[in-house]
């Protein structure tokens, strides 16, 4: 069926296409025109929503992936060709179509106009004003797939463009499971693949190491998820917008290494950091951690925030944020170098006491006098001592 909706002022032109609609050249629907005044228009396909045509393609029209028995009665004259528009991709799902035309158009000019997806014509409608014509009613898109948009004027002028739809899945970090170590289990999406062998082999070297510093042998396989963007890293995750990876529950969610553009070394030590968190959480399931051991742990095995010049900064910055202050304030890590205070704070320790000792602070925080034989009001004044004397003097 096709139907023209006109307003009483006559300024817009509403062409409802539904699916008999989109064949009308089978069936015979087509508006009354004259010919004399068609075949000779200059009407032209200038853009669509601001593309430029890309090339012309002759030859080419018998081709084209929708039903053969409509493009037999829907070729432009044996003179003309088909333009193509460059080819569009990740177009969103509800995309809208906006044609511009080198004049204002009339309906009956318009022989043909169709959107399809794999020969399958798809119903929706369109709206005339003026030099455009607008899309409008069509369904959402399926993600990840092929479309075509066909245009043939009824002087004879065919135009064409083809465009892919947005991967929602990958859009929403819904992960696919890539493949398993003998302790991960690695799910991204298809842009993080190819680093996978590699990456999984880093991972396994450091995070026998980590056991070994710790004391503890881990049960189980640790889950490993890489998200594709920003975005859906931080919707998976509910994290700050400065986080890079994080660590709950033997899981570990990151950002991609395309998204945060780091070498591929610091992306594994990123992802050591996380690992030792989990580590950490099975020493200590009540997780009574403060910050400054849980994140100083987890630096310093994972060979993160460990950068002397900026360790030294944070160090003559005054006062140093007391164990109390890093505590209270772990929204404003970045700001006072939490993170690389703790790194030190955990390397001072291992020094002073030793990896035993560090094992059993991680699994009995509450007894840290016992542990150490000092108070940790006495450990902070050493430590300050210490790290003055490294990192300023």
């Amino acid at each position: 069926m096709m139907q023209f909706v006109q307003t009483q002022k006559g300024i817009i032109q509403k062409i409802i296409v539904t699916l008999t609609c989109i064949i009308l050249l089978s069936t015979g629907l087509v508006l009354p025109a004259t010919a004399a005044d068609l075949q000779g228009s200059a009407l032209e396909v200038v853009s669509i929503n601001g593309i430029v045509l890309g090339q012309t393609v002759r030859g080419e029209s018998a081709q084209m992936p929708t039903e053969a028995a409509i493009y037999q009665q829907a070729q432009p004259q044996p003179d003309k060709a088909w333009e193509s528009f460059p080819d569009q991709h990740s177009v969103a799902l509800d995309k809208e179509w906006n044609i511009a035309f080198s004049s204002d158009i009339h309906q009956e000019e318009v022989k043909y106009i169709s959107l399809t997806k794999n020969n399958q014509l798809t119903p929706g409608s369109w709206i005339l004003k003026g030099q455009m014509l607008t899309s409008t009613g069509f369904e959402r898109y399926e993600a990840d797939s092929i479309y075509k948009l066909t245009i043939l004027l009824r002087n004879g002028n065919g135009y064409y463009l083809y465009f892919d739809t947005f991967n929602e899945n990958a859009a929403q970090g819904q992960l696919q499971f890539r493949m398993q170590t003998p302790h991960f289990l690695f799910y991204t999406t298809e842009q993080d693949v190819e680093i996978l062998p590699e990456l999984a082999t880093a991972l396994e070297t450091n995070f026998a190491r980590v056991q070994t510093d710790l004391h503890t042998q881990m049960n189980g396989q640790q889950r490993i998820e890489i998200y594709p963007n920003q975005e859906s890293y931080l919707q998976a995750s509910s994290m700050y917008g400065w986080s890079a990876a994080c660590a709950t529950g033997g899981t570990v969610q990151a950002n991609s290494l395309k998204t945060l553009q780091c070498s591929f070394d610091t992306y594994v030590n990123t992802l050591t950091h996380e690992i030792t968190h989990n580590v950490e959480a099975s020493l200590n399931a009540a997780s009574t951690l403060p910050h400054w051991l849980n994140e100083g742990v987890a630096c310093f095995e994972g060979k993160t925030n460990n950068n002397y010049a900026t360790i030294a900064r944070y160090v003559r910055q005054a006062p140093v944020p007391t164990f109390d202050e890093l505590e209270s304030n772990y929204y404003r890590w970045p700001e006072l170098g939490g993170y690389e205070l703790s790194y030190s704070i955990v390397e001072y320790y291992v020094q002073t006491y030793g990896y035993e000792k560090l094992h059993a602070l991680i699994s009995d925080y509450d007894c840290f006098a016992e542990i150490t034989g000092i108070t940790l009001e006495q450990f902070q004044a050493t430590w300050l001592q210490a790290i003055q004397a490294k990192y300023v003097q």
